[in-house]
């Protein structure tokens, strides 16, 4: 079976709280927010775009792993650098995750979550 979901963006506040960018959660529950996909396991997917220069704080399911794919350049997690393409992943254990755009455009990735394999 084929779901077919359209999330609305909602506003995200960086770690001044200032407008820092959007977000769109489709699969999961994230930032307050709840996908009606039906999943199998428990997992998460947002789309996150961000101004340039924002930093955001988001807060993580402990128990998973997470990656983010950088489908622009510009996008750093925990301070490390994920080049356009890549995916940078984190291990289980974080209760928050630190997303920055470094450039001077807006930065669009894509975070994706859920239990270890």
């Amino acid at each position: 079976m084929l779901e077919v979901y359209q999330p609305d963006p909602f506003t995200l506040r960086g770690v001044t709280t200032a407008i820092s960018g959007e977000a769109r959660v489709f699969v999961g529950s994230m930032f307050g927010q709840t996908s009606p996909v039906e999943t199998f396991s428990p997992l998460v997917a947002a789309e996150l775009r961000l101004a340039p220069g924002a930093e955001i704080a988001v807060v993580l399911e402990e128990t998973f792993e997470y990656g983010l794919l950088a489908c622009t350049e510009g996008i750093t997690i925990q301070q490390v650098a994920v080049p356009y393409g890549v995916v940078g992943c984190t291990a289980p254990g974080l209760r928050t995750l630190g997303v920055k755009n470094t450039s001077d455009d807006w930065a669009r990735g894509v975070l994706l979550g859920g239990e270890p394999v």
